[in-house]
Formats: C-alpha cells, structure tokens, sequence
C-alpha cells in the first residue's frame, strides 16, 4: 500500500494498493509510476524481509528506509 503521509488519512492519501507479494510483480506496477515521481518519496516503511528492501530500492532509489 502506497500512501501520502502529508495528506493525514485526508482525500488523496492512499496513492496505491498492489495486490500480491511477489518483488518482480510489484516493482512492475511500481516502475509504470514516472521516475521523477518515485525520486520524490522521502521515506518508506517496510518490515525488514529482503524481498522489500529489494523494491524499495529499485522503486525509490532515494527514499530512507524505516
């Protein structure tokens, strides 16, 4: 699930809900996203299963990870 945190749960702030587990399924959906867009993601939180640091890697090059 993709949200904008700035928008406080207000209209607008869930961006995405990707079904399915699989990192190759989800960095296809997540890289259909402009990459300026994706260079613009600050932070992701994310357990610490290999499978998503690997895409929030690839997704958000320059996002933190918490």
């Amino acid at each position: 699930m993709l949200i904008n945190r700035d928008k406080r749960g207000r209209k607008g702030s869930i961006i995405a809900v990707i079904q399915g587990t699989k990192t190759d399924d989800i960095i296809a959906v997540l890289t259909k996203m402009p990459q300026e867009l994706r260079n613009q993601v600050k932070e992701i939180t994310l357990d610490m299963a290999g499978s998503m640091q690997k895409i929030a890697k690839t997704c958000f090059p320059r996002a933190m990870q918490v």
